[in-house]
């Protein structure tokens, strides 16, 4: 197998490795070869969609490895969670970079503020880079536990009635029965179709209800029935852009 290809349509020509790797310095002398690969990233673009890619890189057979003494597994961003581990599963590393108004990335400087790095272990063939926002990660958390202590009201809007609050409670206990690792505890098919069933009932109702007493309203003439309402909005702030800055490898 040929783990060298070259590219002739640029000028000058270039060497990959492999097929998508291309080599930026070759040492037959250290017998080592820098090649670059594509980052791994969590973003938002201007119109405010999430976008992430993940990176696999393979060195398939041959006698190469990726350095532990030439490479730094680096992520550079706000609220960053980047993390690396192999196809076979059998370690996983990463860094967290954090920032705040108070804090400014120094040149040259990578501890942690807005920048972090961890060291790439010994001998892989394989390696997954990952980058994900601490923020995504906190609020499936907090789902998770407020739905293990039954406080889901803590993480839902404020003009949630009682009894949707019901239907939610049903919806978020059968998706965790759902989700369950062990079989026993995971309902049947049977189960999960009945239960969605008297869900759609009681939706359906609540639908009623709701509509009947909006009905009313604008029928009604008296007008002290109605309260003043202040709505306040609160922007979202969109995280930065999280990076991860491995694009170039030795091996």
């Amino acid at each position: 197998m040929c783990m060298f290809t070259c590219n002739s349509t640029y000028s000058p020509p270039r060497l990959y490795f492999d097929t998508g790797m291309h080599i930026e310095d070759l040492s037959v002398e250290e017998g080592t070869i820098s090649v670059r690969t594509n980052e791994a990233f969590d973003c938002y673009n201007k119109s405010g969609k999430a976008r992430s890619s993940d990176q696999i890189i393979r060195l398939r057979e041959g006698p190469f490895r990726f350095s532990d003494t030439r490479n730094k597994f680096t992520a550079v961003g706000c609220d960053a969670l980047a993390f690396m581990t192999d196809a076979e599963g059998t370690f996983l590393s990463g860094c967290f970079s954090i920032c705040n108004e108070n804090n400014t990335m120094l040149e040259g400087s990578c501890s942690g503020i807005g920048c972090c790095q961890t060291a790439v272990p010994k001998g892989l063939k394989t390696l997954t880079l990952v980058m994900r926002s601490e923020e995504k990660t906190n609020i499936i958390q907090k789902f998770l536990s407020s739905l293990e202590n039954k406080n889901l009201s803590e993480i839902l809007c404020f003009n949630v009635t009682d009894e949707e609050m019901e239907e939610i409670g049903v919806f978020a206990e059968l998706a965790k029965r759902c989700l369950s690792n062990s079989g026993v505890n995971r309902p049947t098919m049977k189960d999960v179709t009945e239960e969605l069933g008297r869900l759609m009932k009681l939706h359906q109702s609540l639908w009623a209800q709701q509509n009947s007493k909006e009905t009313e309203n604008l029928l009604g003439d008296d007008s002290s029935s109605y309260l003043p309402i202040e709505i306040e909005t609160t922007k979202m702030k969109q995280p930065d852009t999280y990076t991860l800055n491995m694009t170039t490898f030795d091996f």
